[in-house]
């Protein structure tokens, strides 16, 4: 599994690494349990 970085001033570029970590986590995940996971982490 990636790990997830942000910048100290947060930019753009963080916006697509958080958009791209989300994407092939529920890729590696599946959706469903993409869903379920994303839920309980919040």
């Amino acid at each position: 599994m990636r790990k997830l970085k942000i910048s100290k001033d947060f930019t753009l570029e963080d916006i697509r690494k958080i958009r791209d970590y989300a994407y092939y986590r529920q890729q590696e995940l599946g959706a469903e349990a993409y869903e379920k996971k994303s839920r309980q982490d919040s």
